[in-house]
């Protein structure tokens, strides 16, 4: 949407199934009645560049390349598909340390 500028802290996902096991197994209720952004803020990229990441490491596997070869990033105008009305955040980056579950930390970098 709109060029893709948009930033947001994307997660390796063997931190996002440990940070949800966390959740699940809530320890003295620290999840309780919470709302968690798991990303990591190292990993903050455009949505832009993380498409054309996306196609970059396509291009390092064999079975995939001539995909990513194919492969273009579109935008489109989020007006024209959501309407008017919609707004979307440029940035989101999740403050850690206000997360309260113990060892809530990520371990992979893009």
């Amino acid at each position: 949407m709109d060029g893709g500028k948009q930033k947001r802290c994307f997660t390796f996902i063997g931190d996002g199934v440990s940070a949800l096991v966390k959740m699940i197994e809530n320890e003295n209720g620290a999840a309780s009645g919470r709302i968690f952004n798991i990303g990591n803020p190292n990993n903050n990229l455009s949505i832009a560049d993380a498409a054309q990441e996306v196609i970059s490491v396509m291009k390092e596997y064999e079975k995939y390349a001539h995909f990513a070869e194919k492969a273009k990033v579109e935008t489109a105008a989020s007006a024209t598909h959501f309407g008017a009305a919609y707004e979307d955040v440029k940035e989101r980056i999740p403050l850690l340390k206000m997360q309260k579950i113990p060892r809530l930390t990520p371990t992979k970098n893009v």
